[in-house]
């Protein structure tokens, strides 16, 4: 839900934006990667290539793994991706 909600409002606002979240209670560490693209071609794959890139992201011990779509009325692609390290 936090990768939905950071991705429809970078969508909404037009705006690629990073920022720092308070973990939920039970977890210990968040991370996040946002990312937009300005099309609609293949955006899944544009985004999980993208993140291949960031040094073994997604490769990292994370408990859970969330990833967020929109796609705003100019067909700009914006996503969100949190990282969750559990307990």
């Amino acid at each position: 839900s936090i990768a939905n909600t950071k991705s429809a409002s970078m969508a909404v606002s037009n705006n690629l934006t990073s920022g720092t979240f308070t973990p939920p209670p039970g977890q210990t560490s968040l991370g996040q990667a946002v990312a937009s693209f300005g099309d609609r071609d293949n955006t899944a794959a544009k985004f999980i290539n993208y993140w291949k890139t960031k040094g073994g992201l997604l490769l990292g011990n994370w408990s859970n793994l969330g990833v967020g779509v929109k796609i705003n009325d100019a067909g700009l692609a914006y996503s969100a991706l949190s990282l969750e390290a559990g307990k």
